[in-house]
């Protein structure tokens, strides 16, 4: 069995690894810039849109049905 906790230590290494990596894609492919913008942009928003979930905020029960199940499977509300 693995809990969620199990994966908590690997974040600062994820967290360097994708900061060299979008350093290395900025410098050697100037070009993409531009996508590694959208792609933070859009990790920080879905981190903003569900972070109220993730740290037992209170609210509505009406934005969690209709905003944040985007699959049938998921449990986000007891």
């Amino acid at each position: 069995t693995v809990f969620i906790y199990h994966y908590f230590p690997s974040v600062p290494f994820i967290t360097v690894m994708l900061g060299y990596s979008f350093y290395n894609i900025v410098r050697y492919k100037p070009k993409m810039k531009k996508f590694v913008y959208v792609y933070v942009a859009v990790a920080i928003g879905l981190f903003a849109l569900f972070y109220p979930v993730l740290s037992g905020q209170p609210v509505s029960l009406e934005f969690v049905e209709n905003g944040l199940r985007w699959l049938t499977g998921w449990v986000l509300v007891l």
